[in-house]
């Protein structure tokens, strides 16, 4: 029998087939909905991943720079590199092709009474785009050799907090106005003592831009590998470190006129200690350990100058200005690495903790117990007898 239908309906199984469709239809959309959203934070997260790749200077949130036990994931500091705060020729010749083989270079100097014509020499090399060169001069002599080139500026300064001095004045006086990022800046004196000692220019370019900081030098202690000591130090020891008397290096030899001596007095400080200054100054320093550079010669890239606030550089360059010859400039040498090294990945902490054996400030032999005490904290490859 014929089922009659009124105008204007359907049967009933169309209708339900109907909302059958729709509810898929809106389940469907719900799903590529949920879908979506999530590939959008999956690709953000690997975006900033690859930010900081890019620009390692960028952390978390609460890990910035100077964050004293902040980590990074990515490796910083590279395997065995790590020890002496070196870096691969693999990642020198990324560096160098990043900038097109021309790496933009500024150099700072400090300048007492030493000709300057040695460095012109230093950074000629095809590699370096050389951009400007300043020199602060504090002892009232005439500035001899320096470099014929065009973008020389002389500052001319009281003879106060010698070349530790200089450096943070040039930073507070310039960081923020400065437009530059990946450009490598060196700090150095205007003597040459310690020149042939030096790493490689490419090394220490590459240095600058992997690990935020490059020491000039390498410190080096006795002969062969169970000699072998760190870029690194015991961040708790060197906190501790303080110092009672200095000689200008070059002064310790022939006569020294008795003005002279008085000029360049030691005055000791009202800090208790080297941790107890740098909390002053608002510094702080990475732990478990940390890199020193010493001599007073190193290079950076403006990035990591920024990283530190305004504030900090001008504490630095104002606890600098009581004297000459002052034991806060000893701190102030051996917190240069620290304020501006990047922070160290767990997996660079692990292989400096595989390697060494002790962390020294003193020594049973008294022919090591000076070195020691001026490079208190240092890491050995192995007990020093």
């Amino acid at each position: 029998m014929a089922i009659m239908l009124k105008r204007g309906s359907r049967p009933r199984g169309t209708i339900r087939k109907r909302l059958r469709s729709q509810r898929m239809m809106t389940l469907v959309i719900v799903v590529l909905f949920l879908c979506y959203i999530f590939f959008y934070a999956l690709s953000l997260r690997s975006f900033g991943g690859a930010q900081q790749q890019l620009n390692p200077s960028l952390s978390r949130e609460g890990e910035g720079h100077n964050a004293g036990d902040g980590y990074y994931d990515d490796y910083l500091f590279e395997g065995d590199n790590a020890w002496e705060g070196d870096v691969s020729q693999e990642t020198i010749d990324s560096v160098i092709a990043m900038h097109n083989h021309r790496v933009p270079v500024h150099i700072v100097i400090s300048h007492c009474d030493k000709p300057l014509d040695w460095i012109a020499s230093k950074f000629n090399a095809d590699y370096v785009y050389l951009k400007n060169i300043t020199i602060i001069s504090k002892c009232g002599n005439e500035v001899v050799g320096a470099p014929n080139y065009e973008y020389v500026k002389v500052i001319s300064l009281p003879n106060v907090g010698r070349c530790d001095h200089s450096y943070a004045y040039f930073i507070s006086h310039s960081v923020v106005e400065s437009n530059v990022d990946n450009d490598v800046i060196f700090f150095i004196k205007d003597n040459d003592y310690q020149v042939k000692k030096w790493r490689s220019m490419k090394s220490m370019l590459a240095l600058a831009h992997r690990n935020g900081i490059a020491c000039a030098t390498e410190e080096k202690f006795g002969r062969g590998k169970e000699h072998r000591v760190s870029f690194f130090h015991n961040s708790t020891m060197l906190r501790n470190f303080g110092i009672k008397s200095h000689t200008r290096e070059g002064k310790k030899k022939g006569y020294i006129p008795p003005n002279q001596k008085e000029i360049d007095a030691f005055v000791s400080s009202e800090y208790s200690s080297l941790g107890n200054y740098a909390d002053e100054v608002g510094i702080r320093i990475p732990s478990p350990f940390t890199p020193v550079c010493y001599g007073g010669a190193f290079a950076t890239i403006w990035t990591q100058l920024r990283q530190v606030s305004l504030q900090t550089w001008k504490n630095f360059e104002k606890s600098l200005e009581r004297r000459d010859n002052l034991e806060e400039g000893h701190f102030a040498e051996r917190l240069w690495a620290p304020l501006l090294v990047k922070p160290l990945s767990r997996t660079t902490i692990s292989k400096i903790e595989s390697q060494m054996e002790n962390a020294l400030c003193s020594h049973k032999n008294k022919g090591y117990t000076h070195w020691f005490a001026n490079h208190c904290g240092i890491l050995t490859h192995r007990n020093i007898r």
